[in-house]
């Protein structure tokens, strides 16, 4: 929703590695570089807006 909003220049993300940020199991992508299902759900979401 924000990422549609004009008043929106960016949005930050603290981290997105699988063990590597502040709340367990948060990460878009394992260390392997395996992307979990929010990626890419937003891979898909980015591509086509």
């Amino acid at each position: 929703m924000f990422w549609n909003d004009d008043n929106v220049e960016g949005v930050t993300l603290w981290g997105y590695i699988v063990g590597a940020t502040w709340e367990a199991n948060t990460g878009l992508m394992t260390s392997s570089g395996t992307m979990r299902p929010a990626m890419s759900w937003l891979v898909n979401f980015l591509k086509t807006h």
